[in-house]
């Protein structure tokens, strides 16, 4: 069952930019989806996208949003080619476990958009790609110490997420973590929604970050508001 927030002993990774960038490689070979919304415009924002190139000093730059995580080995090297056509060849791993091009070359865009749509990476909707912010262990459904399997729903709300307008009006840096407690876990990133598979006994397990007044939904789930062992307030 997923609740809330777990505490953090003695799992973790390195912050961004080390290995932990949650970012898993597969052979699964992948299908283009379809290009009916290639020309649609997403939200406006200054925040990179797929189909929303934004412009820096050393070009554009296009950020691709991976569900989960998770990347196969086929997009991963069409991926690679695109940088190389259609812009500097540069890929940075983001710490929302995302890669983005670097110095997307003017003209180019619209080439480089159709090379990732084809390779399957895109949303099944245009205002559906800001949103696809779900964060997920590189070992989930493949650590025998998780309490679950978090893949399953991660695609389901990935779905839900891509495919319903009302959500689309989140931010494009909306985060969403999934912890299935697995040993390898990012545990320094912020997320706005943390939903954690909790051990038999733990009813909730929560973090406040506040210093003043809880909120009312906290409040009703413990009687103390400082110091219990199992709430911290930061």
């Amino acid at each position: 069952m997923l609740q809330a927030r777990p505490p953090s002993g003695g799992r973790g990774v390195p912050p961004a930019g080390g290995i932990g960038q949650g970012v898993a490689a597969t052979d699964n070979q992948v299908t283009p989806l379809n290009h009916s919304h290639c020309a649609a415009s997403p939200c406006p924002s200054a925040c990179p996208g797929l189909l929303r190139i934004v412009a820096a000093r050393d070009g554009g730059i296009c950020r691709i949003k991976l569900p989960g995580g998770r990347l196969s080995a086929v997009q991963a090297r069409a991926i690679a080619a695109a940088a190389e056509a259609a812009a500097a060849g540069v890929l940075e791993a983001t710490n929302r476990a995302n890669l983005q091009i670097r110095g997307v070359r003017a003209g180019a865009e619209g080439a480089l958009i159709e090379r990732l749509l084809d390779a399957g990476l895109g949303a099944a909707s245009a205002g559906g790609d800001d949103v696809r912010n779900l964060m997920l262990s590189p070992a989930a459904g493949d650590d025998p110490q998780a309490l679950q399997d978090t893949r399953p729903l991660a695609a389901q709300l990935l779905a839900r997420l891509e495919a319903e307008p009302r959500w689309h009006a989140l931010s494009p840096k909306f985060a969403l973590q999934l912890d299935g407690g697995e040993r390898l876990a990012m545990l320094e990133h912020p997320h706005d929604l943390w939903l954690a598979a909790m051990p038999a006994g733990c009813l909730f397990d929560a973090i406040a970050e506040t210093g003043n007044c809880l909120p009312d939904a906290i409040q009703m789930l413990t009687p103390c508001t400082v110091g219990n062992g199992w709430l911290k307030v930061l």
